[in-house]
Order: C-alpha cells, then sequence, then structure tokens
C-alpha cells in the first residue's frame, strides 16, 4: 500500500486578471480565465518548489531523516545545468543522503513524478519519496496562448503507511506531436505553430483505449474548461474546475488539480488525475483519510495582490529598467 501521506502547495504572491488583457489587448484569448498567479521578479519555479516541498513536509510532520529520494517535474528551470533539486535538498531537507531525480521535457513532468515516487518507496519501504511538480511556463508577449500561463506548484509525502490516499494505479501512453507547445534548447519562451491540429486531444484518445471509464469521482487535470470536459466524458469523473482560476501551470497543473481535488474529496472516493503533453500519464488513488488541511488550494489561489497589465510586463521583465518593479 503506497500512500500520500501529506502534500502542500505553493503559489507566486501577485495575480493578474483576464480582464487586465482585455483593458491592454481588447481580448484575453484564455478562454474561461477569470484570474492568474505569476512570478514576481524575485520569485521563480525553485522558489515555489520550496514552499510547496515545506509545507508538505509541514502538513505530516513528516521527518526530514526519513526521506530518501526527491522527484521533481518541471519545464522551467533557472538553469539549464545545474541541479534544482539540489537547492530543493539543502533548503528542505537538510541531508545530503538523498537520491535526486529531475524530470523535464513535457507537461507529464510533475506526474511523472509523483508515479516515481510510488515506484521507489514500492522498493524502499522503509523511506518516505518527496514529489514535487513547478512550472512557470512563458510565451512572447504578443502571443495570444501567453495569456494562459500561469506559474504554481505542489508537493506530496509519498510513503508505504495508510495515510490521505492510496496510490492504486496508473496508465500512459505517448504520442509524438508537431507544431503545438514546443521550446527550443536555450530558449526562454514556449512556441505553437498554431496549425490547428489538437494533439492534447491525440493524448487523450490513445490513453482512452487503454484506460476504462468509469470508477473515478472526480478527474484532477489542472486543464482548460473544455480540455476537462472532453477528458470527463471520455474517462469519467467530475472535473476539478480550477482552470478560472489557475489557468495553464504546465507540468504543475494535475498534481495542483490532485491536491485540491483531496482537499475536497470524502473517504471512498476514487480520484483520477491526469497530465497530457506529448502523450498522457493518469493516475488513480483512492482516498482513504481526510486530509485535514487549514487551508485548501482554492484559498490560496484567491489570495495575492492583484496589478495592472503595465506591472505585470515589467515583473516578467518585457519593459522597464531593472529594479522598476510595482
Amino acid at each position: 500500500m503506497i500512500s500520500i501521506q501529506s502534500y502542500g502547495v505553493a503559489f507566486p504572491t501577485l495575480r493578474l486578471s483576464a480582464q487586465a488583457y482585455r483593458d491592454a489587448w481588447g481580448t484575453c484569448s484564455a478562454k474561461g480565465l477569470r484570474r492568474k498567479a505569476f512570478c514576481a521578479f524575485d520569485e521563480d519555479p525553485l522558489t515555489l518548489a520550496i514552499a510547496a516541498a515545506r509545507a508538505a513536509m509541514a502538513g505530516g510532520q513528516a521527518e526530514a531523516g526519513h526521506v530518501g529520494a526527491l522527484f521533481v517535474g518541471a519545464t522551467t528551470w533557472p538553469y539549464e545545468e545545474k541541479p534544482a533539486a539540489a537547492t530543493i535538498v539543502t533548503a528542505v531537507l537538510g541531508t545530503a543522503a538523498v537520491r535526486t531525480v529531475e524530470l523535464r521535457g513535457s507537461r507529464q513532468a510533475g506526474l511523472q513524478a509523483l508515479l516515481a515516487a510510488t515506484d521507489y518507496v514500492m522498493a524502499h519501504p522503509d523511506h518516505l519519496a518527496l514529489a514535487v511538480a513547478v512550472d512557470a511556463p512563458s510565451a512572447p508577449a504578443d502571443a495570444p496562448y501567453e495569456h494562459a500561463l500561469a506559474a504554481g506548484a505542489a508537493a506530496f509525502v509519498v510513503g508505504s503507511r495508510p495515510a490521505i490516499a492510496r496510490i492504486t494505479g496508473d496508465a500512459a501512453v505517448t504520442v509524438e506531436t508537431f507544431g503545438s507547445r514546443f521550446r527550443r534548447h536555450g530558449e526562454a519562451h514556449i512556441h505553437d505553430l498554431e496549425l490547428r491540429v489538437d494533439d492534447d486531444a491525440k493524448s487523450l484518445n490513445a490513453l482512452a483505449a487503454v484506460l476504462p471509464n468509469g470508477g473515478a469521482a472526480r478527474l484532477a487535470t489542472g486543464g482548460s474548461n473544455e480540455f476537462a470536459a472532453r477528458a470527463a466524458k471520455q474517462l469519467g469523473g467530475e472535473p476539478d474546475g480550477l482552470w478560472p482560476d489557475l489557468g495553464d501551470t504546465g507540468a504543475a497543473g494535475a498534481c495542483i488539480a490532485l491536491a485540491h481535488s483531496l482537499d475536497v474529496a470524502t473517504v471512498g472516493e476514487r480520484i483520477l488525475a491526469l497530465a497530457v503533453g506529448g502523450g498522457a500519464t493518469a493516475v488513480t488513488l483512492d482516498v482513504t483519510a481526510p486530509a485535514a488541511r487549514p487551508a485548501g488550494v482554492m484559498d490560496a489561489l484567491r489570495a495575492g495582490r492583484d496589478v495592472d497589465y503595465l506591472s505585470y510586463l515589467k515583473h516578467k521583465r518585457v519593459i522597464g529598467a531593472k529594479g522598476a518593479f510595482a
């Protein structure tokens, strides 16, 4: 029995509304978005990962010395070469005796990190594993798909004793994609050739062929309302409904949605967590105990300070002199 012992989330301090895009551009291309969290000039995926990991460790009173491995999933890091996981270990666990693995390359990376943590605990039942999903994807300011891009992190302590939710199964498919959601080596921004090819639909269809419909009460995708509704129709479960307040958090999206589902699920319910991007990864969990968290994902999302679009561009370092931030 491999279970999630505790979990936590972290979001940046600043928020931008869909109305700010409409005021600046005349439209907001992120359908259904109300508000998103984004990194201020002194925040990045690494600071978010550390905050989420600390929250997860504190949530279950886990002893740092019992954590034998850290698995991190992200597509954006401050460094191309320098292990971000080492910084997280130093800041959160305080011991060098930790195996670290970083997964990158697609929005599946966060959920893949959770599965890697599960595999580790199966092989080392006397240890805990820490899984962190974090991201802050960015795009050119004049690209319509930039409007949805947000930032956030979720972390899970995984162990072999019964706790909040038991991990009961998983499935994965790999699908070649072309023209949508890619970032070349050395580039800061993702690109989309906008060829009107729905690569996510290909991944979802392939997954539906190997993952039977039914059985899950809740569906955690972190995806747009349109995608979540399509996934629910094919795979079952009530969509998490986070998109309007979450936006696109890349590799962190499915895991943030999973944390929200754990916040609100009742004992006995099954959750299906789903991440897509060059294929799809799915994880099923059965809730076995109340989460007992003082503040949930929605509370954290609705917190934060709203800024205008000009301030947003300054914090994103698109305009303005160095240090000129609102």
